[in-house]
């Protein structure tokens, strides 16, 4: 069968099936290849660090070879985001949620993944934090987790509202992960119940209309004091 690039139709309107060719093969190979060897570099000797000449020396391919896959550095960065993001995805350890409810058991389940691959959620972390560089999957679970909690933060303050949404996302996410583990020593088997149990409390504490709201700093009160 001939060679049809993804999505590609014959004459006749029928989809042609892909085929892959050894050389698109060594394509995604050689592009896998530089991303990993980027990724354990990053971790290893910290992303500002690392040049293009570097990776290709770690590699063990030419310089040019690099800039035929990224055209630069920058490039190559935003690339490295969203394919650590997704082999993340992929290897189930960056569980989405379809319910509050179902938000600390899948805490727990992130942080015991994230064990099992550590290397690869340090090299997350420390990409996403050091380059600025927020993936588009974590955007969109950070505004999944926001309206998931839009009906329980609906009578808050709108900024107290944000700083909810903002520190559940934080919480059941792999950087507070790394935080724990690089810090504190703490495996995500000793702090995933510990954050889910956390959560938990602020998420009944939102569904308690007496339950106590996050005090107003900074603001004048207007109540008149006896």
């Amino acid at each position: 069968m001939t060679y049809q690039p993804a999505n590609e139709h014959s004459e006749s309107g029928v989809r042609v099936d892909t085929v892959e060719t050894p050389r698109r093969q060594d394509w995604h190979a050689t592009r896998e290849l530089i991303l990993e060897t980027f990724a354990r570099m990053a971790v290893e000797d910290g992303l500002r660090d690392v040049s293009i000449q570097q990776v290709a020396d770690r590699a063990g391919i030419a310089h040019r070879t690099v800039y035929r896959h990224f055209s630069n550095r920058q490039a190559l960065i935003d690339e490295l985001a969203e394919w650590l993001t997704e082999r993340g995805i992929e290897r189930g350890q960056m569980q989405s949620i379809e319910t509050l409810d179902a938000l600390p058991d899948a805490i727990i389940t992130n942080a015991l993944a994230f064990d099992r691959d550590a290397e690869l959620m340090k090299a997350l972390v420390l990409v996403t934090w050091e380059a600025g560089q927020i993936s588009d999957s974590q955007k969109r679970r950070t505004e999944a987790t926001k309206q998931a909690l839009a009906p329980l933060t609906a009578e808050l303050d709108p900024d107290h509202a944000a700083a909810v949404s903002s520190l559940i996302r934080y919480l059941f996410s792999s950087r507070t992960w790394l935080v724990m583990r690089e810090e504190f020593g703490l495996s995500g088997e000793q702090s995933g119940p510990v954050i889910a149990w956390t959560i938990q409390l602020m998420l009944d504490a939102l569904r308690d209309p007496s339950a106590p709201r996050p005090i107003t700093v900074g603001r004048e009160d207007t109540h008149d004091v006896d």
